[in-house]
């Protein structure tokens, strides 16, 4: 008798151990659920960050890209001024010193047949 109380209580025990490792098993998979379930949504949440900062930071470096292009078409127009100007006063220059050296200047007679001569360099004549 005293044998089939032990086997009984051996019984009982695996069955409760049994029981109390898959409640634990239990908490512990729901615990595990509910923490990737966590993760999951923290994770698209910094997707979804990254997304929107990456997004500012486009429209960031565009408007950044524009601005550098408008000011170096301002600079490169503003140099083609300069550079037309400085063409224009040596043309003048190098032409009213022709006219005050070159003996072949127009006269004033209007026939112009001497115009041509003092558009020629100094050197030539």
């Amino acid at each position: 008798r005293l044998h089939r109380i032990v086997r009984e209580v051996r019984v009982v025990s695996r069955e409760l151990e049994y029981r109390l490792t898959n409640e634990v098993w239990d908490k512990v998979r729901a615990d595990a659920a509910r923490l990737m379930s966590t993760l999951s949504v923290e994770t698209g949440g910094l997707c979804e960050g990254h997304r929107h900062k990456a997004h500012d930071l486009a429209q960031q470096m565009r408007q950044l890209r524009e601005h550098v292009f408008s000011e170096l078409a301002k600079l490169a127009a503003k140099n083609h001024a300069t550079q037309e100007r400085a063409k224009t006063n040596r043309r003048d220059a190098i032409g009213l010193s022709q006219l005050d050296l070159d003996p072949m200047a127009p006269d004033g007679d209007g026939d112009g047949s001497e115009a041509t001569a003092s558009y020629m360099p100094s050197t030539a004549r």
